[in-house]
């Protein structure tokens, strides 16, 4: 019997039942609240309420007051807290779980009769807290260490932290492509890959440039057309018109017709067959005008005959 009224004796805790109202919350001798102004909302003024996102941590303050007529030494400290059954707010002796979160700057006051010592708290809600609401609690409590045999009572008053953790943010859709090779597929017509890199629907166009020595052209390219998220597709790019033989380069200068920067590839390629020679093009054509000339003299010859 006497072990089981040590055990309810063990802790006096000054904290809010269910449907009391806020307030300070204090034992007779000493008390803990927040530092709000006056206009603040009287639940805000008993609590630490605060809404963060994972990996976050805020700063806030505290304030221990001595109601007693003497100077008293206190201990502060951050402790896990739990909801219980019946509804009842209950803090713990640990920092294992939420409580851990928690640091207050000094952990140890004296304050003197009918004064009050502020305490700074800093809260950081690690990176991989779960999305919900979490409690802990930060309590005062005087710093005698008890002696002797017996039931010891550790009165403590305390402010409740309540932290509602919200889900990480969703990453922002991008719209991104890499332009990875040109190539050349003859009469004028290019392949272009693109690969779409990022989580929306790319639509590449450019300007097309062909040129060798002083002859250089550029064109236009509309929308080649759309490649979907994670995608690499070959677009066609033609280009109007007939090369003479010879060896060119290309240029083609793709952008997204959403904007953003530019990307550009260049291939090297050769038109034969497409056009005569210098030489071929000089003087006339002398064979056929040989076999012409000759059968034209054949026919003169055979009619000077038949007239002798």
């Amino acid at each position: 019997m006497r072990r089981f009224a040590a055990l309810l004796a063990a802790l006096a805790v000054g904290l809010l039942a269910p449907g009391e109202p806020a307030r300070a919350t204090e034992n007779g001798e000493f008390s803990l609240q927040p530092v709000r102004p006056v206009d603040t909302p009287q639940r805000e003024r008993s609590y630490v309420v605060r809404t963060v996102a994972p990996g976050i941590g805020f700063d806030d303050r505290l304030e221990a007051r001595n109601l007693t007529d003497a100077p008293l030494d206190l201990v502060v400290e951050p402790v896990d807290a739990v909801v219980t059954a019946d509804g009842s707010f209950a803090p713990g002796t640990t920092t294992t779980a939420e409580g851990g979160w928690l640091r207050v700057t000094p952990e140890r006051l004296r304050v003197p009769a009918r004064g009050s010592v502020r305490v700074a708290l800093r809260v950081d809600v690690p990176a991989d807290a779960a999305p919900g609401d979490h409690i802990a609690a930060v309590v005062v409590r005087k710093a005698e260490t008890p002696s002797g045999p017996g039931v010891h009572v550790v009165n403590r008053v305390g402010v409740r932290v309540y932290l509602t953790v919200t889900p990480p943010a969703a990453p922002t859709p991008r719209r991104a492509f890499e332009f990875r090779a040109l190539r050349w597929t003859g009469e004028r017509t290019f392949a272009a890959d693109v690969a779409n890199v990022g989580d929306l629907l790319v639509e590449p166009l450019g300007t097309l440039t062909i040129a060798r020595g002083d002859f250089a052209t550029t064109v236009e390219v509309p929308v080649l057309g759309t490649v979907p998220p994670g995608a690499v597709t070959t677009l066609p790019v033609r280009s109007d018109g007939s090369l003479e033989r010879g060896t060119y380069e290309a240029r083609l200068r793709l952008q997204l017709v959403q904007g953003g920067e530019a990307q550009e590839q260049r291939v090297t390629f050769t038109v034969a067959g497409a056009a005569s020679t210098d030489e071929e093009d000089d003087g006339l054509p002398w064979l056929p005008v040989l076999v012409a000339v000759a059968a034209l003299a054949l026919v003169v010859g055979f009619a000077v005959r038949r007239r002798i």
